[in-house]
């Protein structure tokens, strides 16, 4: 029941809050059936509710006149907004390190930052580009020298309209500039690299060839079309690399291919399957070898170079043949080689080196040190007793690098001559030759040429003391002879006196032979001595003539002496210079028939005097002319014993001058003799 009542009371308590009539009208409608208490207590809650009420009236008045003040003060600082973000942009910008600036409609500078400022005046000149991009309703740029801190500096200005709506209704434009010096200077560098990089490429004798990831020639050196037979005009339309080949086909710069296409084919599939590099050796059929390399390029493409190798394949073969033709010869040599390296070590020896000391096949493949080298030859030398002394003294022949030969003994008696060769390259080589028949046989030789010198000097002194042994009864002969001649000792008949006269001409021809024997064992000996003086050439001749006179009257032998003028006087042996003419005129005599002309003429020739004895005789064969000088040597049949002439050079060779003869056989015979003005000879050589 109570519980109802409460219950009922809440729409009553909700009318309290409600205007009256509410209020009314919920009271007459629970007026029936509620006591005194229900309405006091009635009354009192609504009283409560009344008073919260009137709280919560006074704080939403208090939350709206809070509110009005934050709606005016939003308004005053959305007011002040601009202003402050106007100072922030700026604070922005003058933060920012690229120049900006702002012109207004007419393209009058409005602000410019730190950057910008130093620019005002040269911003100045491009108010054109301002006023085309205001107009344009788009950014435009342009590149300008400009003056900045008294540097000339290359700029890119960027003017860009700002503002909406149409160009027209645009509020101004924003600038922003670029240096661009630094980027200028390094296009300038680059392009100075690319140009020295393409001039020495130009230059170079190697082909050079780059082109492209669309297979079009990007570049090429001379080299490149002299090689290939391709024209400067196909070169400069950029080819790709299909129409080159083609070109280089027809002018027969290409390898013969049984499938030109397939290889073409397979050449142009390396812009898209070559990893690395490739190389390939092409053969021309001009028998031109080329080396050909193939390089992924950094940008793309293929860079491709051609190198003709013809003459280094040439020099290589040439090389390993002369290399192999080497080591075939020195494998081949008598003589023992061994070649030690700047390092001591032995990095060439041949089998000749090995069988001469002991040492065993492949001994030095190694390459071992000279210290092993001279240990295993130590069996074959002698100085065991010392061997620490002789090994030291090798190795430091081996190291000195100096030229040096010598000759040494083996323990087995064979006898080498060994050589120290400096080399070029820092080594040196160290040769042994056989020498014990050498020297045998030269002990041999020489000891028979110390026979023979013998014999030689035996027969030498024989004959002189022959020849002077015979003189004595040869001039005893020729005086009685002589006497018996001129009938001093009574008169003979017709046929004595024929004897005498022989028995006289014998004997002179004999005492001539003595003498000539003599002469010649004298010179050969060594004993003959030349007594110079100064010689007037000319009385020379004359005494010949004289001595020759008589017998040329008895044989009607024309016979005359013919001479250059004045001729200065040499430095001779008169003497003996005379018995060489004499000689020569003799021997003319002997082979000049009855009748005919001997003469002796005497010619000056700066540094020499010349005598020629000409004869018209019987000639000497041709055959004979190279021995006619030499000892019991006869030109013809009556000729006598050989030693005229023999003597005569022998003679004109003591006088340091020489002996030529000219003959024809059936035209007489020349011989010129050449004498030097002044011979230092003062002894007689054989």
């Amino acid at each position: 029941m109570k519980t109802r009542s409460l219950r009922a009371l809440i729409p009553v308590g909700a009318a309290i809050v409600a205007p009256r009539s509410a209020l009314a009208q919920t009271a007459e409608a629970a007026a029936p059936g509620i006591d005194v208490i229900t309405i006091l207590a009635l009354c009192g809650f609504t009283l409560v509710l009344a008073v919260l009420y009137a709280r919560q009236i006074r704080r939403t008045a208090e939350a709206e006149r809070a509110l009005a003040a934050a709606r005016e003060a939003a308004r005053e600082a959305e007011a002040a907004l601009p202003d402050r973000l106007a100072r922030h942009e700026r604070s922005i910008l003058e933060a920012v390190a690229v120049p900006v600036w702002r012109r207004d409609r007419g393209g009058a500078l409005q602000y410019g930052n730190a950057g910008a400022r130093p620019l005002f005046p040269e911003l100045e000149k491009t108010a054109g580009l301002a006023e085309r991009a205001a107009k344009l309703g788009r950014a435009q740029s342009e590149s300008r020298n400009m003056v900045i801190h008294g540097d000339r500096r290359l700029v890119d200005v960027t003017e860009a309209p700002t503002g909406t709506g149409e160009p027209d209704a645009a509020a101004g434009t924003v600038g922003t500039a670029r240096d661009l010096t630094t980027l200028e200077q390094l296009q300038s560098e680059l392009a100075r690299h690319v140009d020295a990089h393409a001039e020495v490429l130009e230059t170079l004798h190697t082909a050079v060839a780059v082109f492209g990831p669309d297979k079009r020639l990007i570049f090429a050196n001379t080299a490149f079309g002299r090689l290939w037979g391709v024209d400067a005009d196909l070169l400069e339309r950029d080819p790709t690399l299909t129409e080159v080949l083609e070109r280089a086909r027809e002018n027969r710069r290409l390898p013969e291919q049984s499938d030109f296409r397939a290889w073409r084919d397979d050449f142009n599939r390396l812009f898209a399957t070559l990893i690395g590099s490739h190389e390939e050796l092409l053969f021309l059929p001009d028998d031109t070898t080329v080396r050909m390399a193939v390089n992924t390029h950094p940008f793309g493409g293929l860079l491709m170079v051609f190198e003709d190798v013809t003459d280094r394949l040439t020099l290589e073969r040439s090389y390993n043949t002369l290399t192999a033709v080497q080591q075939e010869t020195l494998d081949n040599l008598y003589e023992g080689i061994a070649a030690f390296g700047a390092d001591g070590r032995l990095k060439l020896i041949n089998p000749t080196f090995r069988n001469q000391w002991g040492l065993p096949d492949g001994f030095g493949d190694d390459e071992p040190h000279a210290g092993l080298v001279l240990e295993a030859m130590r069996p074959q030398f002698v100085e065991q007793d010392r061997w620490d002394v002789v090994k030291a003294d090798w190795v430091s022949r081996l190291a000195e690098r100096e030229p040096r030969s010598g000759r040494l003994e083996q323990a087995d008696g064979r006898i080498l001559d060994y050589g120290l060769v400096p080399l070029p390259d820092g080594a040196i080589l160290l040769n042994f030759r056989d020498v014990t028949d050498t020297l045998a046989v030269q002990r041999a030789l020489q000891e028979r040429t110390e026979a023979l010198e013998m014999a030689d000097r035996l027969k030498s002194e024989f004959l002189a003391n022959v020849s002077y042994e015979l003189r004595t009864p040869l001039n005893a002969i020729i005086g009685f002879s002589e006497i018996l001649e001129q009938e001093y000792a009574g008169p003979m008949n017709d046929r004595q006196k024929e004897y005498a006269r022989a028995i006289l001409q014998s004997s002179n021809r004999l005492v001539r032979l003595v003498n000539d024997i003599l002469d010649l064992a004298s010179i050969e000996a060594g004993y003959l001595e030349l007594d110079r003086a100064e010689v007037d050439p000319a009385r020379l001749a004359e005494a010949v003539e004289h001595l020759g006179r008589e017998r040329a009257r008895a044989r009607r032998i024309d016979f005359s002496v013919r001479s250059d003028g004045a001729i200065p006087p040499i430095l001779v042996d008169e003497r003996r210079l005379t018995q060489a003419l004499y000689n020569l005129v003799s021997n003319a005599f002997s082979f000049t028939p009855d009748g005919g002309r001997v003469q002796v003429s005497v010619e000056d020739d700066t540094d020499a005097v010349i005598f020629r004895v000409t004869d018209t005789g019987v000639g000497i064969a041709h055959e004979d002319q190279g021995r006619v000088f030499d000892r019991f040597e006869r030109a013809g049949r009556d000729a006598g014993a050989g030693l005229g002439l023999a003597l005569v050079k022998s003679l004109i060779e003591l006088h340091n001058g020489t002996v030529a003869l000219i003959s024809e056989p059936g035209h007489g015979t020349e011989v010129i003799c050449r004498i030097p003005r002044t011979a230092p000879r003062v002894a007689a050589q054989q």
